[in-house]
C-alpha cells in the first residue's frame, strides 16, 4: 500500500532539521490475513520546493523501514462468586402458592482484554434430597441482572445455550441463578440447595472460542415453610 500525504504546508530552514510523525490508530478487530507490517519512506518520497522555487526530491534511495510483527489477540474470561451473592441462610417457601422463587447464587464473568460474547453457561445443582431436584424444584433460571435469559428443567447439571450476553472488553456482567420452589412436602422440609458455576464459553471480538471451567459454589440455601425455632 502507498499513502501520500498532501497539503502539508511548513518551513525547514537552511541546515536545520524537522522532525515528522506518523502516528496511525489500529482496527479494533485484529485482520488475522495481516502478521506484519513495514513502514518506510520510499526513493523521492519526500517531495517540497526551495527558495528559488525549484522542486527538490529526497530521499534518493528508499529509508529503511521500520517492521511491525502482529500476534492475534485473544479475550480471556474471569469468574468468581459476586461479593451480593446470597450467604448461607433461610429462604422461606408458601404453604399456599405452588412455587417460590428462590435467589441461589450470583457469579461475576469478566471479559479482560478484548470484549467476549457468551453463548453458553453451565450451571450445576445440588441438594440433600439427592440426585432427583424434580421434587423440590420446578425450573431453573438464570438472569443477566433481572432480564431473564433461559430457563431449564432441573437437573444435577443445566447447559444455558443460545445465549448472546456481550460483556465489553476489562467489564465485568454479573449472571444471577434462580430456582422455583416447589410447595414443600414432609421429605423436602428443611433441605437445601446449592447452585455452582460450572463452565462459561464465548466468542471474543476477533472470533476466538474463550472458555473458563473454574467451579465457583454459592452457598447453601436451606428451605422452610416457617423458619426454625432455635
Amino acid at each position: 500500500y502507498r499513502m501520500t500525504l498532501s497539503g502539508l504546508d511548513f518551513k525547514v530552514a537552511k541546515d536545520t532539521t524537522k522532525t515528522v510523525t506518523v502516528r496511525v490508530t489500529s482496527a479494533s478487530i485484529f485482520p488475522t490475513a495481516c502478521t506484519s507490517m513495514t513502514v518506510y519512506v520510499p526513493a523521492n518520497g519526500v517531495r517540497g520546493v526551495d527558495t528559488l522555487g525549484l522542486h527538490q526530491y529526497a530521499p534518493s534511495t528508499a529509508i529503511s523501514g521500520k517492521a511491525f510483527t502482529f500476534q492475534t489477540a485473544t479475550g480471556k474470561l474471569i469468574t468468581k462468586v459476586n461479593t451480593n451473592s446470597p450467604t448461607e441462610g433461610l429462604a422461606i417457601i408458601s404453604a399456599t402458592a405452588d412455587t417460590t422463587k428462590v435467589e441461589l447464587a450470583r457469579f461475576d464473568v469478566k471479559a479482560e482484554d478484548l470484549g467476549v460474547k457468551l453463548k453458553e453457561v453451565k450451571v450445576k445443582f445440588e441438594s440433600d434430597v439427592g440426585a432427583d431436584l424434580s421434587g423440590i424444584l420446578s425450573v431453573v433460571g438464570l438472569y443477566d441482572d433481572n432480564t431473564l435469559l433461559g430457563e431449564k428443567a432441573p437437573t444435577t447439571s443445566v447447559t444455558f445455550n443460545d445465549l448472546a450476553v456481550n460483556v465489553a472488553a476489562n467489564s465485568t456482567k454479573v449472571l444471577t441463578v434462580k430456582a422455583d420452589v416447589k410447595k414443600l412436602t414432609a421429605t423436602t422440609e428443611g433441605k437445601n440447595i446449592r447452585a455452582t458455576l460450572d463452565e462459561v464459553k464465548g466468542e471474543d471480538t476477533n472470533g476466538n472460542l474463550v472458555t473458563e471451567g473454574t467451579d465457583r459454589a454459592g452457598e447453601r440455601i436451606h428451605v422452610y415453610t416457617k423458619a426454625p425455632v432455635i
